[in-house]
């Protein structure tokens, strides 16, 4: 499947690169605007990734009026990042691109805190 032509080429470039990995029948038409909308999450991610290294090179600890506007654009850019990198997420676990989507919730959670499967102790006890 091509990409659409709505994308940057900078967006068409990680459609390419995702789209292009898995079987031609992994993604149907119905599946397209949430990879539009992942790719141009990732693309917005990679420009405040370059603003926020870009701010890196400054002294954000001097304390004048310069000082606490950079710091201020430096939270905005690292918050907008965080939100970016959540949608990113969020749209991966929707298109079953993440192993945390393939796992069944109870599986998930098991998993995660090492808990094992099986039947809970409620439910194996006998009432007396």
């Amino acid at each position: 499947m091509e990409p659409p032509d709505d994308l940057t080429p900078e967006q068409a470039e990680y459609w390419r690169g995702l789209v292009g990995a898995f079987p031609a029948e992994r993604f149907g038409p119905d599946q397209m605007p949430v990879l539009m909308e992942l790719f141009r999450h990732m693309s917005i991610a990679c420009q405040l990734a370059e603003q926020l290294d870009e701010m890196r090179k400054r002294n954000l600890a001097v304390d004048t009026p310069l000082g606490s506007r950079q710091r201020r654009i430096f939270l905005q850019l690292t918050s907008a990042a965080r939100a970016e990198a959540h949608t990113i997420s969020m749209l991966s676990t929707k298109l079953r691109l993440t192993d945390q989507s393939k796992l069944e919730k109870r599986s998930a959670v098991a998993e995660r805190w090492g808990m094992p499967l099986g039947r809970p102790p409620w439910d194996v006890v006998e009432p007396h």
